[in-house]
């Protein structure tokens, strides 16, 4: 049975079924309280609770109790709109007036 993109499908019967109906919101992204990190940034040490992405449930249409697993991945890239503290260029255009600043 192909997955459609984002659809937790009973293994039964095949109803399908969003994540938001199966998964907790806040149980997915946990809740980590008192996160203590060291000079660099990186995490020393938190309270409370980590990401959790396995959930039970029950389906709705043929009573099969199944897992679900999920997977989330996080990527990073700078943003470069905020690089306020580097020298940069404009181009001005020789068609066109400039102001000078002093």
């Amino acid at each position: 049975m192909e997955n459609k993109p984002n659809y937790i499908i009973c293994p039964k019967c095949g109803a399908e079924y969003l994540p938001a109906e199966v998964f907790y919101p806040d149980e997915v992204l946990g809740n980590p309280e008192n996160i203590v990190r060291d000079k660099k940034g990186k995490i020393e040490f938190y309270l409370g609770e980590s990401i959790n992405l396995t959930e039970e449930f029950t389906c709705y249409t043929c009573n099969c109790k199944f897992t679900v697993e999920g997977a989330v991945k996080f990527s990073t890239k700078e943003s470069s709109l905020a690089k306020f503290d580097e020298d940069y260029k404009t181009v001005v255009y020789s068609n066109r007036s400039s102001l000078k600043e002093n």
